[in-house]
């Protein structure tokens, strides 16, 4: 009996090779996201610390202030990165699932080509039982 061959199994690899793919961008994005808010969060670490000190002087105050005004520009300049990361994030989670979603049909119809030939098969299998039968009588 011939083995099975779906006739798309290169398209099949491709599509799944698309998906690994699209798959790895994502998770690529989510983990840069995820560092980019561990940054945001050592910088609000850091005002919790600097605020937590006492500054008697008045040029250690005005120090201060400055250095929160700094710290406030970075922490905007973090929430416009993450949001930016957030956007790539999703568009890579829609591509992946686009992607999972071809790969899946390719799958499904290796799957009906092979119940298909299994169906053939079986058929032909019966049919040579059934004449193999009939000659083994007749003899």
């Amino acid at each position: 009996m011939r083995r099975f061959r779906f006739r798309l199994q290169k398209v099949l690899e491709h599509r799944e090779r698309l998906e690994e793919e699209a798959k790895t961008a994502f998770l690529n994005a989510r983990a840069q996201r995820l560092e980019a808010e561990r940054r945001l969060e050592e910088l609000r670490t850091q005002r919790a610390e600097w605020l937590s000190r006492s500054f008697g002087t008045l040029t250690d105050r005005l120090a201060l202030e400055r250095f929160l005004d700094a710290l406030d520009g970075r922490e905007r300049d973090q929430r416009i990165v993450i949001a930016t990361l957030e956007d790539e994030e999703e568009s890579l989670r829609r591509a992946w699932i686009d992607a999972r979603r071809d790969a899946e049909a390719m799958r499904r119809l290796r799957q009906a080509a092979f119940d298909e030939w299994r169906t053939e098969a079986d058929r032909r299998e019966q049919a040579d039982l059934d004449e193999w039968a009939v000659l083994r009588r007749t003899a």
